[in-house]
C-alpha cells in the first residue's frame, strides 16, 4: 500500500535486478534486511548520516525506503556500503538508491505521513488469530490504549487510538516490522487517516478501553509460550468452550515484558504448532437442490461453532464456512471428510482465505433460502460454554443418532411424523432413555437407520427441527448427533428396569442392595425377567 513514486515495483528488487548505476536521490532502498527488523532499528542507523523524513517498512520483503531530507545523506550512506558492511542485529543488509525521488502512499486513503494518536495496523502472514486482546498486549508497553477497532481488506487491519499522540510515535517507530508470533504476523504501522477510532460494540473485533463495561469482558486467555518476537503462541481455541472468562483486556495485568529489541523481537515462543492454525473451511460436493446455510449448520454445529456460511457463486456445491476456532475446523475435516450424502462425497479442506467477507444482500439459493447466514449468535450453537461442550461426543457419521430436547411426552409414532415431515427416510428402530424427572420436561433416547448414509442424510435434514408442544409458548429445537454403537436389542428396558430396581431395592434395605442381586445387577442388563 507504500512505494516509491512511478517505481512500478522495482524497489521490491534483489541487487542483481539492475543493471546500469541509478541517479542519486533523497530516497534509500535497503533489502535483505534481518526478520523482525524494527523502524526504530533502521532510524537508529540511518539517522547518523543525516535527518530522516519518512521511513516506509515492507516487512513482508523484508526491505525498506529510507527518505532522508536532503540528497547528500543518501549519498554518504550509500557511498559508505560499498566500502563498509552495513548491519542491523549483526547481518549486513544492502543499501542503494531508489528508483523514484519520494515515498507516496498508495492505499486507498488509509494512512497517511502526518503524526497523529490513531494508528493502522497491517498485519502479513497471519497464522494466528488477531484479536484486541493481542493488539492491546503489544501496544500497552508503549503508552495508553483508547480504542481498537479491526477490520479486513486484502489483509487484516486494525486501527490502534492512544490517548496522545506522543505514545503512538513510540508505538509505531517500536512496532512497525515486528513479527508478532515467531516468524508469522507480520505488522506494517502508519500513521492513519482517521483522527479517532469509533466502536459500536465490545467485542474480539473491536473494544472501547474508556468504556469498558459496554459489553461483556473478553473470553479469549492470555496468550502463552519459539524463538523470541512480541508474543507467546497463542491459545488456538477461539470459542468459550476452551478458555476461562477474563476481565476486559485493558484491566488485565500484563504476564510479561519485553525483554529486548532487535533480532526476532521480544518473548519466548510456542511449542508444535496444531496441523489446522485456520478456523476457515472449504466444502466441496455439496448437492445443490439439497444443502443451504442452515442444513449445512446442521452438520457442522456437531463438531464445534459454526460463525458464518457461504456459498460460493463461482463453484458450484461449494461453500466457505468459518468456525468458531481452528479444532473445530479440524474435527470437521477429520469427521466428515469424504462422507457420503445425497449422491455425492463431501470434500472438506482448509481454506486459503483468512476471512470471510458478511454480503450484505446475498443471492437467493436454488430453495429461496441466502446464500450467506451469519450463525454467530445462533442459540443451536452447541459449544458455546465450557459446560456446554463437555457434554458434546465427537463421532463420524454412524447409522444410529442421539436425539434430545424432544417435547414431553413425544411418542415414537410423534418422532416418526417428524422425521417424515423434513423428507427423512423413516428410523428402524427407536429406544428412549429412562430418566422420569427429566421426562417430565424432555425426551432423549437414539433412533437408527439400516444404513450410515440414511442416518446422516436424516441428521442434515432433521436436526435443529422445531417442533410446537401443546400449552408451550416457545418450539423444542430438537437437537441429533451421531452415535457411536447401534441400539441393543432389549437395551433400554432392561437398563430402566435395572435403575428403578436400585432405588426400589435401597428404599427396602435402607440402602444397603444385597450382595447377590448387586452382582447380578453389574455382570449384564439382560436379566430383568430372571429377576422379576
Amino acid at each position: 500500500g507504500i512505494g516509491s513514486r512511478g517505481s512500478s515495483g522495482d524497489d521490491f528488487r534483489s541487487s542483481g535486478r539492475v543493471s546500469e548505476p541509478l541517479e542519486p536521490s533523497a530516497l534509500v532502498h535497503a533489502s535483505e534486511l534481518p526478520e523482525h527488523t524494527l523502524e526504530a532499528d533502521l532510524l537508529r542507523t540511518f539517522s547518523k548520516y543525516g535527518e530522516i523524513k519518512e521511513i516506509c517498512m515492507l516487512p513482508h520483503l523484508s526491505q525498506a525506503l529510507i527518505e532522508f531530507k536532503d540528497v547528500e545523506s543518501a549519498k554518504m550512506i550509500v557511498e559508505n556500503a560499498k566500502s563498509e558492511s552495513l548491519t542491523i542485529s549483526g547481518r549486513r543488509i544492502k543499501v542503494n538508491y531508489s528508483t523514484s525521488q519520494h515515498i507516496v502512499h498508495r492505499n486507498e486513503g488509509m494512512s497517511t505521513t502526518v503524526e497523529n494518536k490513531v494508528l493502522l495496523f497491517t498485519v502479513y502472514k497471519q497464522d494466528y488469530p488477531i484479536t484486541v486482546d493481542v493488539l492491546h498486549q503489544i501496544c500497552s508497553p508503549h503508552g495508553t490504549v483508547s480504542r481498537i477497532a479491526i477490520f479486513r481488506k486484502f489483509h487484516l487491519h486494525a486501527l490502534v487510538e492512544f490517548s496522545r499522540v506522543e505514545d503512538a510515535i513510540r508505538a509505531k517507530r517500536n512496532l512497525n516490522g515486528a513479527d508478532i508470533y515467531s516468524g508469522c504476523c507480520t505488522i506494517k504501522v502508519d500513521y492513519s487517516v482517521s483522527q479517532s477510532v469509533t466502536v459500536t460494540r465490545n467485542d474480539q473485533e473491536s473494544w472501547d478501553y474508556e468504556n469498558p463495561q459496554s459489553c461483556n469482558a473478553s473470553l479469549l486467555g492470555q496468550p502463552e509460550g519459539r524463538q523470541p518476537s512480541l508474543l507467546k503462541e497463542p491459545k488456538v481455541y477461539r470459542d468459550q468452550s476452551h478458555v476461562q472468562p477474563q476481565q476486559p483486556p485493558m484491566q488485565a495485568p500484563m504476564q510479561h515484558q519485553p525483554a529486548h529489541i532487535g533480532y526476532g523481537g521480544f518473548w519466548a515462543t510456542p511449542p508444535t504448532l496444531p496441523v489446522l492454525l485456520d478456523q476457515f473451511l472449504m466444502v466441496y460436493g455439496l448437492n445443490g437442490e439439497v444443502f443451504n446455510c442452515q442444513r449445512l449448520f446442521n452438520l457442522l454445529c456437531l463438531y464445534g461453532n459454526v460463525v458464518s456460511i457461504k456459498f460460493l457463486r463461482s463453484k458450484e456445491g461449494s461453500a466457505m464456512v468459518q468456525m468458531g476456532d481452528p479444532q473445530a475446523a479440524e474435527r470437521a475435516i477429520q469427521n466428515l471428510n469424504f462422507a457420503r450424502m445425497f449422491g455425492q462425497k463431501l470434500q472438506l479442506s482448509q481454506s486459503k482465505q483468512t476471512c470471510l467477507v458478511e454480503t450484505s444482500r446475498p443471492r437467493n439459493l436454488p430453495d429461496g433460502s441466502p446464500s450467506f447466514i451469519d450463525f454467530s449468535a445462533s442459540r443451536n450453537n452447541r459449544f458455546t460454554t465450557p459446560g456446554l461442550a463437555a457434554k458434546n461426543k465427537i463421532y463420524p457419521p454412524f447409522r444410529t443418532l442421539q436425539f434430545w430436547n424432544c417435547p414431553p411426552h413425544c411418542s415414537d409414532e410423534d418422532l416418526r411424523q417428524m422425521f417424515a415431515g423434513c423428507g427423512c427416510q423413516l428410523p428402524e428402530k427407536i429406544a428412549r432413555f429412562s430418566n422420569p424427572k427429566a421426562a417430565e420436561k424432555t425426551i432423549a433416547g437414539q433412533v437408527q437407520w439400516a444404513r450410515d448414509i440414511d442416518a446422516t442424510e436424516a441428521l442434515v435434514l432433521a436436526n435443529n427441527c422445531e417442533v410446537q408442544a401443546p400449552g408451550q409458548k416457545y418450539p423444542f429445537a430438537v437437537r441429533l448427533s451421531f452415535a457411536a454403537k447401534p441400539i441393543a436389542d432389549g437395551q433400554w428396558p432392561a437398563r430402566a428396569i435395572v435403575a428403578r430396581l436400585r432405588r426400589t431395592l435401597r428404599v427396602l434395605t435402607k440402602g444397603a442392595v444385597p450382595a447377590v442381586v448387586a452382582d447380578a445387577m453389574s455382570s449384564s442388563y439382560q436379566f430383568s425377567g430372571v429377576l422379576l
